[in-house]
């Protein structure tokens, strides 16, 4: 079952965020607690993932990164 995002979600780790099936919209934030860092989703993003500054999500609808 896909997540909506509406608010702020906190995942422990780049791998938890990028393991769990959500669809994201543009702007959509998540918190990840082992970088101390907020990302927001960015549509249409091809920035390379590096999980530091840069996350890819492997289950998605939309094409883009968080960062």
């Amino acid at each position: 079952m896909s997540v909506i995002r509406h608010e702020s979600q906190q995942y422990a780790t780049p791998a938890a965020l990028a393991a769990e099936t959500v669809t994201p919209t543009n702007n959509d934030e998540v918190h990840v607690e082992s970088l101390n860092r907020r990302f927001n989703w960015l549509e249409g993003s091809t920035s390379t993932a590096d999980n530091k500054y840069v996350i890819d999500q492997t289950s998605q609808t939309a094409n883009g990164r968080w960062a």
